[in-house]
């Protein structure tokens, strides 16, 4: 339950609140999502993902909130004056949460009692944001080595040149999740997606030797290169304003153009198809892509990068799949279906 503190908030964000009726038994200020299990009591720090505000079958407002930290998500509710709540946490990143755990549709889900304000200054986002179990650096370099040890066009490799030598963008380019919530969100996920999906573009060049492996390896490299600008990658995975209105295809096409004009001479016809390639790599129109694949190499991309992508959205699910009572994961609305969970017993 929730009531008006004594003090008045003095800015906003600050929490209003109550004591909470009882102190944590079985958590530990070191327990993180995947650690929980129903029946603890905890007392933790989580990144505050998402809110919203609903209304019950009887009209009543609660809230509805997501929890983050490294290892996952998990869904709150707040049932006691949740308007007031939602209008003192909306501009916080980081709470303190207490309350109990338990599980609603085989899900684990937090009965919110006390909700507090944590300023960023006294987190490490380090420790809320689900990061790549590989080393980055080391990501960077095998990227660079499959490209430059498998390409010979001379424009194309002064292109990857000039990408791999912007030390920001580089930056950015290992830090970015490669989506705001479906396939590789977690720091270092753009790099991990973009490595992979140009390692199997690599095989697919020696098993179809008459593709143009310089231009499909370019187009592995590129073909997300927007999201470095398109996504934060702190406190949370989000859309920036240019990433909403403009999107990661254009964006992407964009920093390929200008870079393309710092090359003497590149040939047009090759700045087509690379273009053609960025702008179509989501394959469909209705996934927002202005162009549909048209050329080998092209359809090859699209359904390489959104292999990929399922696949990794595919074991994710099925991993972060709490569920004891059943074999298969719960429905996965994206995916349309359910997911087989025990296919590696023997």
């Amino acid at each position: 339950m929730y009531t008006d503190d004594k003090t008045k908030p003095s800015v906003a964000g600050t929490i209003v609140q109550e004591k909470a009726s009882k102190q944590p038994k079985n958590g530990t200020e070191n327990q993180t999502i995947n650690t929980l299990k129903e029946g603890d009591f905890i007392n933790l720090v989580f990144r505050l993902v998402s809110r919203e505000l609903l209304l019950t079958r009887g009209g009543k407002p609660y809230l509805n909130l997501v929890f983050g930290d490294k290892t996952g998500e998990i869904e709150g509710k707040v049932w006691e004056s949740a308007e007031t709540i939602n209008e003192h946490i909306q501009k916080c990143s980081y709470v303190r949460i207490t309350g109990a755990i338990g599980t609603y549709r085989n899900r684990l889900q937090i009965k919110v009692e006390q909700i507090r304000a944590v300023p960023e200054s006294e987190v490490d986002p380090g420790l809320f944001l689900p990061v790549t179990e590989k080393d980055p650096d080391k990501m960077l370099k095998k990227l660079q080595k499959l490209c430059s040890d498998n390409m010979e066009d001379p424009h194309l490799k002064k292109l990857l040149k000039l990408f791999f030598g912007d030390k920001a963008l580089m930056e950015k380019f290992k830090m970015s999740p490669a989506a705001k919530g479906l396939h590789h969100t977690f720091i270092g996920g753009l790099l991990e997606h973009t490595l992979s999906v140009t390692k199997i573009c690599e095989f697919l060049c020696r098993h179809y030797p008459k593709i143009n492996k310089d231009l499909l390896l370019t187009g592995a490299v590129l073909h997300d290169i927007g999201k470095t600008e398109e996504l934060t990658s702190t406190p949370n995975f989000d859309y920036t304003t240019e990433g909403r209105l403009i999107g990661h295809i254009v964006i992407g096409y964009r920093m390929f153009e200008q870079k393309a004009d710092q090359i003497a001479d590149f040939p047009p016809r090759l700045r087509m198809l690379l273009g053609h390639m960025l702008l179509s790599h989501q394959g469909q129109y209705e996934f927002k892509t202005p162009v549909i694949p048209m050329f080998t190499e092209a359809m090859i991309l699209y359904h390489v990068d959104n292999l990929d992508a399922k696949a990794e959205l595919t074991k994710r699910h099925i991993d972060g799949d709490t569920r004891t009572d059943s074999d298969f994961t719960s429905y996965h609305k994206l995916l349309e279906r359910f997911f087989y969970k025990s296919v590696d017993e023997k």
